[in-house]
């Protein structure tokens, strides 16, 4: 494994500690605001296949 995907396991693995910590009220506050750009993800998933 090279430094830059170590880098990146350490970033995922903080944002993971943090938002196990959070209360489930906020996780759902953010979940809700992330609706439409998950959307928008699936959008692209299913096109990009095609394209």
């Amino acid at each position: 494994m090279n430094s830059y995907h170590k880098e990146q396991i350490e970033a995922l693995t903080i944002v993971k500690r943090h938002l196990d910590d959070l209360p489930a009220s906020a996780r759902q506050t953010l979940t809700a605001s992330l609706a439409d750009y998950l959307i928008f993800r699936q959008e692209v998933d299913v096109f990009l296949p095609f394209h």
